[in-house]
């Protein structure tokens, strides 16, 4: 419903194989709720090397995946989504036998898997709760930008999609540190440390601000060398230009106090701020303007 509802004048065949695509990779949230949950323990240990071999493994077999089911089975649509489900079940199941495994300082013990504690379950939820609605609300701006990202012309609709590539790599400096925040905030907090936390916030907020910068510089400089590889007119390469320019300054200048500050906040148990904060902005800034 809501794929016809974002995009009502699509080809027939091409709908048919979104919703192809999107039966199928449903079957994987399941299996990606898992290894997230897993690889968020390892991350909390610092053990980040893990969660990038576990993640570059299931990637390779997603990307081997995605060549077999196109180019030997012709599967089309399906041949993409079934590698894609695959490589999440593979991951969980590396990643659940990691986290079982008796010598790591934080793990799954089985005779624990299925118990509830309330106590624990409600201070999970007072941080899961206020987080989820953040991404939700969040993710219900994506549903009406597409809507109306429907609405505008070929070339307009070609360079919001091709830019959208350009901005999750742009977008790749905030996500990681954002990571690192979660990691060190967490166990300066754990260990009661709050001196520690506001220290190694500011040093991390610094370190965030100039990576941003040098990174998106360098995917500027990048995308107009990687935009002859895709066959498109040079009215879009234009306004792929523009828009790149634009996200990447924000990006570059913005962005390190909102993904990745808000990580450490919530790290620090502060999640009812970046919650409402975050609603302000996707509501007010994002979906209205």
């Amino acid at each position: 419903a809501l794929l016809q509802a974002m995009y009502p004048s699509t080809a027939p065949n091409t709908m048919d194989a979104c919703k192809t695509y999107m039966w199928i990779v449903a079957l994987s949230f399941p299996a990606n709720a898992i290894y997230n949950a897993g690889a968020a323990l390892y991350r909390v240990m610092g053990k980040t090397g893990v969660t990038m071999k576990v993640s570059l493994a299931a990637n390779i077999v997603n990307v081997i995946g995605n060549a077999v089911g196109i180019f030997v089975f012709h599967a089309g649509a399906a041949g993409v989504a079934w590698p894609t489900t695959i490589s999440w079940y593979a991951a969980a199941m590396v990643m659940t036998w990691l986290c079982l495994r008796k010598k790591q300082e934080v793990r799954i013990e089985r005779k624990h898997l299925f118990r509830l504690r309330a106590a624990m379950a409600k201070r999970i939820l007072g941080v899961a709760i206020p987080n989820s609605i953040e991404n939700t609300l969040f993710q219900a701006a994506k549903v009406v930008l597409g809507m109306l990202v429907a609405t505008f012309g070929t070339s307009q609709i070609a360079a919001n999609t091709t830019g959208q590539t350009f901005w999750s790599l742009a977008a790749c400096m905030g996500t990681s540190m954002s990571t690192v925040f979660v990691t060190v905030i967490g166990q300066c907090i754990g260990a009661g440390d709050e001196d520690a936390a506001e220290w190694y916030m500011r040093k991390l907020m610094r370190l965030s601000v100039v990576l941003a910068i040098l990174w998106n510089a360098a995917v500027m400089v990048l995308t107009p060398l990687l935009l002859p590889l895709y066959d498109l007119s040079p009215e879009t390469k234009r306004l792929i230009l523009i828009i790149v320019a634009i996200h990447n300054l924000f990006s570059a200048t913005v962005q390190p106090f909102a993904m990745p500050l808000s990580s450490g906040l919530r790290a620090a148990g502060d999640v009812k701020f970046t919650m409402w904060a975050s609603i302000f902005c996707t509501v007010i800034c994002r979906t209205l303007l």
